[in-house]
């Protein structure tokens, strides 16, 4: 029991100090993302600026495919920004997504004139160059059909 109990207190100990590292998105599924989101493209980064606050990445792009709406409403990409201290965090600095930078692709989902949200929980997510069946799927979501099953082998 007294084993139990140390444990226990260690491991709440270190939750304590420890940062946050850990995080839950719990994220919608595809279809009910196509249904809310106004403008859906994939997009490369341009420029991206530091905002005088130092909160938040604001990117301009450039718009490489439409699959929704009209991206040409949408104002820029905006990322969170923390400036993260190697001093302090070390090794675990990797551990750390990277916020906007150009050069990047992403599969930009958004409301409205925007700005379209990039961040370790937002809809809109980094698309590797020749990522074809995450826009595949899209593609399928907007078009209400499912996807087909892979042919089996004979």
């Amino acid at each position: 029991m007294l084993h139990s109990f140390r444990l226990f207190s260690v491991g709440v100990l270190a939750a304590a100090i420890a940062p946050a590292w850990g995080m839950s998105c719990a994220r919608q599924p595809l279809a009910s993302m196509v249904a809310e989101y106004d403008h859906i493209f994939v997009a490369q980064v341009k420029v991206a600026t530091l905002l005088n606050d130092k909160t938040s990445i604001d990117a301009s792009f450039e718009v490489e495919t439409v699959l929704k709406g009209q991206p040409q409403q949408v104002s820029v990409i905006r990322s969170p920004f923390s400036d993260y201290n190697y001093q302090s965090d070390g090794p675990q600095i990797a551990s750390i997504p990277a916020e906007l930078s150009p050069g990047m692709h992403l599969l930009v989902f958004a409301k409205g004139n925007g700005p379209a949200e990039f961040s370790a929980c937002s809809a809109t997510v980094r698309l590797q160059r020749k990522d074809d069946a995450t826009l595949a799927a899209v593609r399928n979501a907007l078009s209400g059909t499912k996807p087909e099953a892979p042919a089996a082998k004979q």
